[in-house]
């Protein structure tokens, strides 16, 4: 899909209740670097290139990102969805695979100054495939609460992030899943 067209198909606050844009926080284009962990080795250098599917390693032709935010209990949490597009469904299958994959050989990771401990969530299968990592993020004085889901739809990845200080909240990046796998597979037809 191109970019144009991936734009078309993300999803906008009014498609998930309680969503609301940040702009600010919007983006497209594609990466050309390869993510290095310098701490956890290979498979956690895999976590960080799988989980950012734009990465130059899974053949991207387009991205695009779209930002929200909605209440929790105790604040807020902010909600990123990213669709990339690849050359293949086969390309878009092995950003799942091999997120999977690492997130299960990967408990600890160092990325700069972020510290991250993983952990995989069984959760039902969103698309065509999909996995979910919860991810303590440790950075300076600061920890926030990261739930972070790769979901397949045909040569689509999305990557849902939600990020909160006062748990995990699955059952948010379910809806948006939810939202946009079906604006996604009404954009293919």
């Amino acid at each position: 899909m191109t970019q144009s067209q991936l734009k078309a198909a993300a999803i906008a606050a009014a498609d998930v209740p309680g969503l609301r844009a940040d702009t600010v926080h919007d983006s497209t284009g594609l990466m050309t670097q390869r993510l290095t962990a310098s701490s956890g080795g290979p498979l956690c250098t895999e976590f960080l290139n799988a989980s950012n599917a734009y990465a130059d390693s899974y053949h991207p032709s387009a991205e695009v990102t779209r930002a929200f935010t909605a209440n929790t209990t105790d604040g807020t949490m902010g909600i990123r969805v990213s669709l990339v597009g690849h050359a293949s469904s086969a390309d878009a299958q092995q950003v799942i695979n091999e997120t999977r994959s690492s997130a299960k050989g990967c408990p600890h990771l160092t990325d700069g100054t972020q510290r991250m401990n993983l952990a995989p969530l069984p959760l039902p299968v969103m698309g065509d495939d999909s996995t979910v990592t919860r991810v303590g993020l440790i950075s300076g004085r600061r920890s926030d609460c990261v739930t972070i889901g790769l979901v397949g739809v045909g040569t689509v990845s999305l990557t849902i992030t939600v990020t909160a200080y006062d748990g995990y909240h699955p059952n948010m990046l379910q809806e948006v899943a939810k939202a946009s796998v079906s604006k996604l597979q009404k954009a293919e037809r």
